[in-house]
């Protein structure tokens, strides 16, 4: 994180006395899908492009994104299930599943598919570093035979609670809309492909300098 502030405001002080308009600060709030669609949410991310040879620049960014699901038991055939003997349950307090929140690090390429004083279209691509925590719900049976030879059974949940590193590869699109100048609004898409693939689409607000 300190590595990455640090790029940024260096490119901010270098190129700000010559630039033209080829810098782009944007934030954005978007809708997030996780994996496979399981969970979903919201992201807010900071996005810094800089053109450097004509259409094409450096682009630099940063996501936080947080997911929830609808508590979705994994299902344990009788097959692969466990066995306990001997089983004692106390309590009845309710665990909270299928939460996930994503730390992502851009750094990449963008190329400006269109340039116009008032629309402007980003595509940028590169390696994304993800820093996840996540938990998963599951259930197994556990099963024990009574004085009477009946077996007798009973479901179990379990939360699984994991936290994870992961770099991958990212693509994105920005469509800007300039006020004065200066001032963009947009709208922004973005596929951060890794292990844990997130996907995002929403709105972008930004400055142009």
């Amino acid at each position: 994180m300190k590595l990455l502030l640090s790029i940024f405001v260096g490119l901010l002080l270098q190129f700000q006395a010559t630039a033209q308009d080829n810098n782009h600060l944007l934030t954005n709030v978007s809708y997030a899908f996780f994996g496979t669609g399981d969970l979903s949410g919201t992201a807010i991310g900071l996005d810094y492009h800089r053109t450097l040879w004509s259409r094409f620049g450096l682009h630099l960014g940063y996501s936080k994104a947080t997911g929830q699901g609808d508590n979705t038991l994994q299902t344990i055939g009788r097959d692969n299930r466990a066995v306990l003997t001997n089983l004692s349950l106390e309590g009845n307090g309710e665990q909270a599943s299928d939460l996930a929140n994503y730390s992502t690090y851009l750094i990449g390429v963008n190329y400006k598919v269109a340039d116009g004083n008032k629309h402007i279209l980003l595509a940028s691509g590169g390696l994304n570093y993800k820093q996840l925590q996540y938990n998963y719900l599951s259930s197994f049976l556990a099963e024990n035979v009574n004085s009477q030879g009946i077996a007798e059974s009973v479901s179990i949940e379990s939360t699984s609670l994991f936290a994870e590193k992961e770099t991958g590869f990212y693509f994105g699109l920005d469509y800007l809309y300039v006020f004065d100048n200066s001032i963009s609004l947009g709208l922004h898409a973005a596929v951060e492909n890794s292990n844990n693939i997130l996907s995002k689409a929403g709105l972008s607000l930004g400055f142009r300098f």
